[in-house]
């Protein structure tokens, strides 16, 4: 299973809309950094430090609904399906 996700995979893990991922990723709240470019047309993040970044956020503040993690280095319900 390739741990990268791109935007709107980022956004199925968080419970939010691709745009909201992309306002995420230009703001300062510490969104883990982009891993690769795909063709340098859409930017791709590593799934486990999405969710460990997740995870360790207070209350959600953006708009998104946060995953159901125990804690860093647990996978959502689907990544856990998908295993």
């Amino acid at each position: 299973m390739d741990a990268l996700v791109n935007a709107s995979e980022v956004a199925g893990i968080l419970g939010t809309s691709r745009r909201e991922v992309v306002n995420l990723a230009a703001g300062s709240c510490g969104f883990p950094a982009a891993a690769v470019g795909d063709g340098g047309v859409r930017r791709c993040w590593d799934r486990y430090a999405i969710e460990r970044w997740a995870a360790a956020q207070p209350e959600p503040r953006w708009g998104w609904s946060r995953p159901a993690l125990s804690g860093p280095g647990d996978f959502t319900p689907l990544t856990r399906q998908l295993m």
